[in-house]
């Protein structure tokens, strides 16, 4: 075993440790962490958007419109714990959208690799479902390759104009040498607006224990934003920025800063395929 190799594996074992991804039990894969879920540290459970494809395949199903998702970014800075996304969201008809994601992790060394498609439907104006099936593979040098299965599932549910209720499951099944368990994840939040301006989110999410996450964005401009969180389960503050480039391009930035590993910078895209129209509430 080569100096590089182990210094490498040393920061992969820190990230794990960090309680963000376990090799043995593959319960989150890192793929899943776009910038929105950095800059809101997971509490986009009831967020509706192109980032909802990666949180919440309930959520898809209130766009107004097709899209592209972009995202890329590096783990406390490192370029071995590097993260490239890309998610669409294509509109059937007016009740249906079919999805696609595609990401990556790693490097030479450890790589995760993973694709999804999935399915999300507006039952009515109030509530949208979604199911997502994702296939990943991961590789560790010198030590060989194994494979996953994901099945998730969510429901938004706007249930006052002000406030809505989400929830999304996930579960694992691993096939490889690495582990022959099942494990699941859960996610239930609400979000609430108290003004135009200003959304908050709240969410409790089960990964081997409850833990709180708190996200909020402000609108500080009609084309700018900003997104703050916290994280419960691995204590850790989040922040990021948004604009508005055009009505079909949107652009993100997430930064999120560990006590202990450091910061990881994340940098988004959104690429709306049609001309943005607003949906009835």
């Amino acid at each position: 075993m080569n100096l590089n190799f182990a210094i490498k594996s040393t920061f992969i074992l820190l990230h794990f440790m960090s309680g963000m991804i376990s090799i043995k039990a593959q319960q989150i894969s890192i793929i899943d962490q776009s910038v929105n879920a950095v800059a809101l540290s997971q509490s986009g459970v009831s967020q509706s958007g192109p980032f909802s494809m990666y949180s919440n395949m309930g959520a898809v199903s209130f766009l107004d419109r097709s899209g592209l998702n972009l995202n890329a970014g590096f783990f406390y800075g490192l370029p071995e714990l590097k993260i490239l996304q890309a998610g669409t969201a294509l509109r059937i008809s007016e009740v249906d959208f079919g999805i696609l994601t595609l990401g990556s992790f790693g490097d030479i060394d450890y790589r995760e690799t993973s694709i999804g498609i999935g399915y999300s439907r507006l039952l009515s104006n109030k509530v949208g479902i979604g199911l997502k099936g994702n296939y990943t593979q991961l590789s560790i040098s010198e030590f060989g390759t194994g494979s996953s299965w994901t099945v998730e599932g969510g429901i938004l549910m706007e249930f006052h104009p002000k406030m809505a209720f989400g929830y999304h499951g996930k579960y694992f099944f691993s096939f490889d040498t690495y582990s022959s368990n099942s494990s699941h994840y859960h996610s239930i939040g609400i979000s609430y607006s108290p003004v135009n301006s200003t959304q908050i989110m709240v969410s409790t999410i089960y990964q081997d224990n409850w833990s709180i996450h708190v996200g909020v964005i402000y609108d500080i401009l009609e084309k700018l934003w900003v997104k703050v969180g916290v994280d419960g389960m691995d204590p850790s503050f989040s922040m990021g920025v948004g604009y508005q480039i055009s009505s079909s391009l949107d652009i993100e930035s997430a930064f999120q800063f560990h006590s202990q590993l450091g910061t990881s910078p994340f940098i988004g895209l959104v690429y709306y395929f049609q001309s943005k129209t607003k949906q009835e509430p």
